[in-house]
C-alpha cells in the first residue's frame, strides 16, 4: 500500500482512476482492501466504486474477496449494484463456491436479481467445489422461494 501511495503522491503520478479504474480492477483480483480504500478515497480523480459497469465487483466476487465486495457495495458514492452486469458477480461467486459473497449479494438492500440470473447462478453453482456446492445451492434455492412470496 505504501508503494501505491508513493506513486500517487509523486510529481508525475498517474491518476488514481487512470484507464477507467484499472488500478481498482487489479486490486479486485488480489482482494487487497487497504489499496482499494486508498484508491477510492484519493482526493483527486478517484475511481468510481462502480467503474466499468461494476466489473470490479464481479472480479472481487469471483475470487471470493468478501471484504472487498462489502467495501464496494457499501461505498457511499456510486456503489455498484449487486445485480450489475446481468448478475455476473452472483453467477461467478456461485460458480466458485463463495458462500459468503453469494449471501451478501442476495441479501443486499439494493439487490434486484431477475429469474434468469438466479437460474444461471443456480446452474453455475454445480461447478463449485464439491464441499461448497451444497451451501451455495441452498442459498440460491431459499432466495428463489422467498421471492415467490
Amino acid at each position: 500500500m505504501d508503494t501505491v501511495r508513493l506513486l500517487l503522491e509523486s510529481e508525475h503520478a498517474p491518476r488514481a482512476d487512470c484507464q477507467d479504474g484499472e488500478a481498482l480492477l487489479s486490486t479486485a483480483l488480489t482482494g487487497h482492501v487497504p489499496v482499494a480504500r486508498l484508491l477510492l478515497e484519493w482526493p483527486e480523480h478517484a475511481p468510481r466504486a462502480d467503474c466499468q459497469d461494476g466489473w470490479t465487483l464481479v472480479l472481487a466476487a469471483q475470487d471470493g474477496h468478501l471484504d472487498l465486495v462489502e467495501l464496494l457495495l457499501g461505498w457511499p458514492v456510486h456503489p455498484p449494484m449487486p445485480h450489475c452486469r446481468d448478475g455476473d458477480a452472483l453467477i461467478e461467486a456461485a460458480r466458485n463456491g463463495h458462500e459468503g459473497v453469494v449471501e451478501l449479494l442476495l441479501e443486499h438492500e439494493s439487490a434486484d436479481f431477475d429469474q434468469l440470473t438466479l437460474e444461471s447462478a443456480y446452474e453455475a453453482s454445480y461447478e463449485a467445489p464439491e464441499l461448497k456446492q451444497c451451501a451455495v445451492t441452498e442459498l440460491l434455492e431459499c432466495y428463489a422461494l422467498y421471492r415467490q412470496y
